[in-house]
C-alpha cells in the first residue's frame, strides 16, 4: 500500500484474559478508491463472483484456521482493523 506524508498509521495492543488485541489504525490517505473498496467489500457470494473481497476472505479464512479473529471498523477519520490472537500464559 502506498502512503503519502499526510498518511497516519498506528497500532495499539492490549492483553485481555487469554487474548492479545492488536488494533491497527489507518487514515486511508494515499489509498486508491479501488483498494478501499476491496478492503470494505462484503464477502458475499456476489462480491466473490465479481472478484471483490477475495483477498480479505482469504485473510479471514486463514486467520480463522489459526484462531485469530479479525474485526473491521470505519470511523470518520480511520479504518480500524482489530486482530484478536489467542495466547497462553506461562
Amino acid at each position: 500500500l502506498k502512503h503519502s506524508k499526510a498518511s497516519y498509521v498506528s497500532f495499539e495492543y492490549e492483553i485481555i484474559g487469554n487474548s492479545l488485541l492488536l488494533k491497527l489504525k489507518d487514515n486511508g490517505i494515499g489509498l486508491q478508491q479501488d483498494q478501499i473498496d476491496r478492503l470494505t467489500a462484503a464477502n458475499t457470494k456476489d462480491a466473490l463472483n465479481n472478484k471483490r473481497g477475495f483477498g480479505l476472505w482469504l485473510i479471514n479464512y486463514y486467520c480463522g484456521i489459526a484462531g485469530i479473529a479479525i474485526h473491521y471498523e470505519k470511523t470518520e477519520q480511520f479504518n480500524i482493523f482489530v486482530f484478536t490472537f489467542p495466547i497462553q500464559h506461562a
